[in-house]
């Protein structure tokens, strides 16, 4: 091993904070990036389990509208189609009562069917056999360990409610695949015999899907196609089995990504940190670098030196930040988890799954992060001449020179942002870069900003502290090369979490404007939904009649939630509404006339989403082509509305219009209006009493309704909190880093000062003065470049990736407090050096070795 190797491997040995340090930087920045990618991971997984094991050795299904197949249809497919695997399905989804209540996937089928397609449904289960189902009504089959979560054994009765009835089962046997994959996949399923489903679900006569298993020649599967294509009519349409769940994990794309570009704030925050403690450890090696240098070690050797430590501290701190990403998954899975249910479709995540590819990701930012944080240390530790090595002042006049050229390149960045995003498209990478432009440029700004408030702050903290106040703003402006990364990491982690908090605020208040506006009726009736912010399940035909006979109704407004395709086989949310008698209107257009949008609307026509529109270029006056059971329908765009219930987007049809073309007649939800100046809450009172004691519905008030939409609101940004707090931990370690090595620069001057008289405390009060003017300078830098990010997240990243205008709000408030955690922050970290400077020898300090 060379000398300088060895050199450098004792100095690591003999600084273990410094080196905690360095790997925190990388090994937090990683564990943001690798946690929330695994979470993300873990939950497609899960849905990709379960859909895969639902549709088995399926190759095609046949689907229909919201009103599904006709069993007259099916009959004969049977007896005219192709001779090919067909299994009847019916699905819904079963609320499970209890001290836990759990939702679980209602599967009604055919077990005389299942062979061809479901072995692990045909074959025997543990104390039952599937074709009891035929013979015991009121019968379920459920996975062995979603029967042990809930504490049931066979015999037992499963308890609950599915299409908004009350329901007992009789648990007939467990279902335990022969392997693990197929046992993952089943968790959360409970198989009831598809008459037995139709009843509950009052569904008689109608099956929601049939599975195909066509034949694996392609010219024999084309003509079975054919063959299906002309029985079928238009009535149904066959699509790839694995299409819908793959539509499904599609909607989450733009979420994900979202979550990837906070994640990389935080290891952008972590380069910083890199940066102070890399350079920490150069300022400790001065002096032995200047040694070494008479010896005749090269400036290259030291700068691959350098290099080499930090490339293998990165491959270490991204290994630790990949294990420490394991840890934080499976704290975050079940928030992203619940994310997923609210926005997008039902999952139930039971254990995180492990991805070498994520993993080796983390260890590849990991290894960059340190590059990139180390790579300007090292050049400075290789310039090191042997005459200079103890001269410091030859670093900070090299600093001062460069103030110019790195203002001007922050500026220039800065500049460069808006350009960014008026690029032509929707991809959120220029989105992406421009936040990342914003904050470099920010941060290059940072020295700049620490020079100009230095001697600023200089008679304000003399007049306050005497000659201490003046000797720590005049040493700011003096440890730039210190001082200036220190206050750019800290600006930059503040901004971050300040521009996400303006964003959160912008998005609470126009949510909340939203609600107000959309959320009128005084009491809502709804089914349950396994989504929050989709409802497509069913009221019963006779509670709707009853609720709607209450007395003090002046009018409501009926909502029927389902699923169609568009003519590429893309999921669409749609709704059919009604108003009766005086409900009032709620909807605020985004683009097109209201009086012009609501006769198009009357006379056929659609209204979409902001989101929908954005998603599929839509505007007044555009065609949307849908799937109905009449076969595909062109409907004009009558306008264009605000709505924030989900990126997703909804088309919104007239209640006959829907009748027209889906053979359904069914009601999800319904609005009740009382008489102006009636009493709501007697309403409210008067619509529960009528709720049989077999039926089962949501009763709201509008205010408890706008307060549970609210409630979904903070569970989708409790994710983005987590990394808040990530980002402040790593920007904490990269001021404190900074710190030490100011203070470790700083030893012989405040030596001197202390042979002059000046005591330990009056050091401490010099250092944490300092260390609080950086952290004022932090957040006013912060400030501008918060509301810069927040822009961006608003006006650009928000509207590129779900489609929905927000309203921009600055709270002063916040960007107070953000000046203050900035000031906060700085102190706190400033404690160590502070207390390590006041413990400094005179003699020791002031020996020339």
């Amino acid at each position: 091993m060379s000398l300088l190797a060895r050199a450098s491997l004792r100095h690591l040995a003999r600084h273990p904070l410094q080196l905690a340090l360095e790997l925190a930087g990388v090994a937090l920045g990683v564990s943001v990036a690798v946690g929330i990618e695994l979470a993300s991971h873990s939950a497609r997984e899960a849905f990709a389990w379960a859909a895969e094991t639902a549709t088995g050795r399926a190759t095609h299904r046949l689907e229909a509208g919201a009103g599904g197949i006709d069993e007259a249809l099916y009959a004969r497919l049977r007896l005219e189609g192709p001779d090919v695997a067909m299994a009847p399905r019916v699905e819904d989804w079963l609320f499970v009562d209890g001290t836990s209540p759990r939702t679980l996937r209602l599967a009604g089928v055919d077990p005389m069917s299942e062979a061809g397609l479901r072995p692990w449904l045909a074959a025997r289960a543990k104390g039952g056999d599937p074709l009891a189902l035929l013979s015991e009504p009121g019968g379920v089959l459920l996975a062995a360990e979603t029967a042990r979560e809930l504490g049931l054994e066979p015999g037992a009765v499963l308890e609950g409610s599915a299409g908004g009835r009350r329901v007992e089962l009789s648990l007939l046997g467990l279902l335990e695949p022969a392997d693990e994959l197929t046992a993952r996949g089943v968790a959360d399923l409970a198989v009831v015999d598809i008459a037995a489903a139709q009843e509950i679900l009052g569904r008689t006569g109608r099956i929601d899907a049939v599975d195909l298993r066509l034949d694996e020649d392609p010219a024999r599967r084309a003509a079975e196609l054919a063959q299906l294509e002309r029985l079928l009519g238009g009535a149904a349409r066959v699509v790839p089995a694995s299409h819908r769940a793959r539509s499904l994990q599609g909607m989450t794309r733009a979420f994900d990504m979202d979550l990837r570009a906070l994640s990389l704030l935080a290891l952008l925050v972590g380069v910083f940190l890199v940066y102070g403690a890399t350079s920490f450890s150069v300022v400790q090696r001065r002096e032995l670098f200047g040694a070494l240098r008479t010896l005749g070690v090269t400036r290259g050797q030291i700068l691959r030196q350098v290099v080499a430590e930090a490339l293998a501290l990165g491959a270490v701190g991204g290994a630790a930040g990949a294990l420490l990403g394991w840890a934080l998954a499976s704290s975050l899975v079940e928030r992203v988890a619940a994310t997923i249910n609210d926005l997008y479709f039902a999952v139930r995540v039971s254990e995180l799954e492990a991805s070498p590819a994520i993993l080796a990701r983390g260890l590849a930012l990991g290894i960059g992060a340190m590059l990139a944080g180390s790579l300007v240390p090292a050049i400075e530790g290789a310039s090191v001449a042997p005459r200079t090595a103890q001269q410091r002042s030859q670093l900070e006049a090299r600093t001062r020179r460069a103030l110019p050229a790195l203002a001007i390149s922050g500026a220039a960045l800065c500049a460069i942002s808006p350009l960014l995003v008026q690029l032509p498209g929707e991809h959120l990478a220029p989105a992406l870069a421009a936040l990342f432009a914003l904050l470099v440029g920010f941060a290059l700004l940072a020295p700049a900003a620490t020079a100009l408030a230095s001697r600023a702050a200089a008679p304000p903290l003399g007049a306050v502290l005497g000659s201490l106040g003046r000797l720590a703003a005049r040493g700011l402006e003096g440890s730039l090369s210190r001082s200036g990364v220190a206050v750019a990491a800290l600006s930059v982690a503040i901004a971050a979490a300040a521009g996400m908090e303006i964003l959160v605020r912008s998005f609470r208040g126009t949510l909340e404007r939203w609600l107000e506006a959309s959320i009128q009726a005084d009491v809502y009736v709804s089914a349950p939904s396994e989504v929050a912010s989709r409802n497509t399940g069913v009221l019963a035909p006779a509670l709707v009649e009853r609720v709607l006979a209450a007395p003090g109704l002046a009018g409501h407004t009926g909502y029927r939630g389902f699923e169609t395709a568009l003519p590429d086989g893309t999921l669409v949310f749609a709704a059919a509404i009604s108003r009766e008698g005086g409900a009032r209107r709620t909807l605020e257009l985004a683009q097109g006339d209201e009086r012009a949008a609501q006769a198009a609307f009357e006379r056929g026509g659609a209204l979409v989403s902001e989101s929908l529109a954005s998603r599929l270029d839509l505007r007044p006056g555009a065609v949307l082509t849908l799937t109905t059971d009449r076969g595909p329908q062109g409907f004009p765009v009558a306008g264009v509305y605000y709505d924030y219930a989900s990126d997703q987007g909804f088309a919104l049809l007239e209640r006959d219009t829907y009748e027209r073309f889906w053979d359904d007649r069914a009601v999800s939800s319904l609005g009740m209006f009382t008489e102006r100046g009636g009493d709501a809450s007697a309403l409210l009172r008067e619509v529960r009493s009528r709720i049989g004691a077999g039926e089962v519905a949501l009763v709201h008030s509008g205010a408890a309704l706008r307060e549970a939409t609210l409630d979904v609101f903070e569970r989708t940004f409790a994710i983005t909190r987590v990394l808040r707090l990530l980002a402040g931990g790593v920007a904490f370690a990269g001021t404190l880093s900074a710190l030490l090595a100011l203070a470790l620069e700083r030893r012989r001057e405040i030596a001197v000062l202390r042979a002059q008289g000046l005591t330990p405390l009056q050091v401490r009060v010099l250092v944490l003065a300092q260390t609080a003017l950086m952290g004022l300078v932090a957040g006013i830098v912060a400030i501008p470049a918060a509301v810069a990010v927040a822009l961006v997240l608003v006006r650009v990243v928000n509207r590129r990736a779900f489609g929905w205008t927000l309203d921009f709000q600055v709270d002063s408030g916040l960007l107070a407090s953000a000046v203050g955690l900035a000031v906060a922050s700085a102190l706190l970290a400033g404690l160590s050096p502070a207390w390590r400077m006041a413990r400094v020898s005179p003699a020791v300090a002031l020996r020339v070795e």
